[in-house]
């Protein structure tokens, strides 16, 4: 590897932030208008320019596109300032990021370009590789981040409000609402160039930016996220420097997604103050559709708290409801779901008797016991938020993918390194919408059909244990149903299920 440390990029962003990045003279942007023919006539005849590569530039970027990168490179004081960038990549974690295309990439760019008109077109096709490579891995992965806004409208639910009458009905007292402090609080960090480290630091130092933390230090997170990181990566996302520009192009993940904010700046406050003026309609909506799958009598107080943090569109961390307004954007029906999501997540939390997972006698089925847990929390939230057919369609996996993880963790307590191998297991199931998301989709889709909406409901008292065998009794009821998991689980299920106190 020829990538530059982490303290360059480091050092490149106290630079800039101090001003002491200069834009260099050798080829002013504003020459380069790619809308006029002969402007990749004149670049393409340089002495030294890769035909092949501003060929492909050229098929591959729009004239705008073109013009707009093109200014990002004749920004830099010589093409081999883009051996900095790939520091970038460690600053923000992006090199442990587990894409095929990354460290090719990264290889490439840390490698000296030509100097003058031959590096300027180098440097620029590779940043626009890098971002084609990254756009095209996203799609590929069902469209999870949505890489540009799609200039979009919330539109309101008709008769959403009627959910006021059906909690009534149930007894329920549900408090919804909407927190923007996180993320006003991480836009006026961005929109103040050169910032010092120790006051952004000093400003994400709340419960608030705790529980992001929290949340990204997971284990299925490569990175565990820090308070350092963070306000290293919001201090160079806010720098005006060229370099970081250029990263921010290529890159469109660049500094745990804050490089994307600042890119589209204008457009989340508008995002934002949408989200303001519909307000009472988005709550009524969350609320009109979990209220059917919500015990009788539960009480819900919570409101979720709008963030821009990468690696995530939504999660719940330490009593706090998050949603991630820079993963989908104005992708309204998508940020619903988040949004639904999140709030069932606290519905579960607050309609269970115990909030302690119930133990198992025998203690080799604990890790087996979390599995199942793991596979109600995500698979009924999902199936609630999204439905079976969309969590389908956006993961492209299938319940079997999920069953055979609880065979594995069932084998776990048999074989070297136990306990490692389970959290393995338990790790793959859920990061990034694992397997268990779509099992207990699925499993829930059989509960509703064959018993009602109110028997899922009823699964939310106990949690994960009570989940499979509410599963198990419809299969029972109605032995046509789909039958999604192993004899030997089955079996495993019922022995927990007996050996748990009601």
């Amino acid at each position: 590897m020829t990538r530059r440390p982490v303290a360059h990029a480091v050092a490149r962003c106290l630079l800039s932030a101090t001003g002491l990045v200069f834009a260099a003279q050798w080829l002013p942007a504003q020459t380069l208008d790619f809308g006029r023919p002969s402007t990749w006539d004149s670049v393409s005849s340089v002495t030294g320019v890769s035909a092949s590569e501003m060929q492909w530039l050229r098929l591959s970027l729009s004239a705008d596109e073109a013009t707009d990168l093109f200014a990002r490179v004749s920004a830099l004081s010589r093409p081999e300032a883009a051996q900095l960038i790939p520091g970038f990549l460690d600053l923000d974690g992006t090199i442990n990021f587990p894409a095929s295309f990354i460290r090719p990439l990264a290889d490439s760019m840390g490698r000296r370009p030509p100097p003058g008109t031959p590096g300027l077109v180098h440097v620029a096709y590779l940043a626009a590789r890098f971002r084609v490579a990254e756009t095209t891995w996203h799609h590929e992965h069902g469209g999870a981040y949505q890489m540009v806004f799609t200039g979009r409208h919330y539109i309101p639910l008709p008769h959403a409000d009627e959910w006021l009458a059906a909690a009534k009905r149930r007894g329920l007292d549900l408090h919804l609402g909407l927190d923007f402090a996180p993320a006003e609080t991480l836009l006026a960090i961005l929109r103040t160039p050169g910032l010092s480290v120790g006051d952004a630091k000093r400003r994400i130092s709340t419960p608030a930016f705790d529980a992001l933390i929290t949340h990204r230090s997971q284990s299925f997170y490569a990175i565990p996220l820090s308070r350092e990181q963070l306000a290293w990566n919001l201090v160079c996302a806010a720098t005006t420097d060229p370099l970081t520009a250029l990263y921010r192009y290529e890159h469109p993940g660049a500094f745990y997604h804050f490089g994307d904010v600042v890119e589209h700046e204008q457009q989340f406050v508008a995002l934002l103050s949408e989200l303001e003026r519909n307000r009472a309609a988005m709550l009524a909506e969350v609320a009109a559709r979990i209220v059917p799958y919500v015990p009788n009598g539960t009480t819900l107080t919570r409101n979720v708290a709008v963030y821009f943090a990468d690696m995530s569109n939504g999660w719940g961390t330490n009593r706090v409801t998050a949603l991630d307004i820079e993963y989908y954007k104005d992708d309204f029906p998508r940020l619903m779901d988040v949004m639904t999501h999140e709030t069932f997540h606290a519905a579960q939390a607050a309609a269970r008797r115990d909030p302690k997972t119930p133990a198992p006698i025998a203690a080799a089925d604990s890790d087996f016991v979390s599995g199942l847990e793991e596979v109600y929390l995500e698979g009924v939230t999902s199936y609630v938020a999204e439905g079976l057919d969309k969590i389908r369609a956006q993961t492209g996996r299938v319940p079997s993918e999920g069953a055979a993880l609880l065979d594995s963790l069932l084998q776990a307590p048999h074989v070297p390194d136990s306990a490692a191998r389970a959290r393995a297991l338990l790790d793959h199931g859920v990061a990034g919408g694992g397997p268990f998301y779509i099992l207990g989709a699925a499993m829930s889709k059989v509960i509703v059909d064959v018993l009602g909406r109110d028997a899922l409901a009823n699964t939310l008292r106990g949690g994960g244990v009570p989940f499979f065998a509410t599963y198990l009794r419809a299969q029972h009821r109605v032995p046509s149903a789909k039958h999604y998991l192993s004899p030997a689980v089955e079996s495993a299920v019922r022995r927990v299920v007996a050996e748990t106190p009601s």
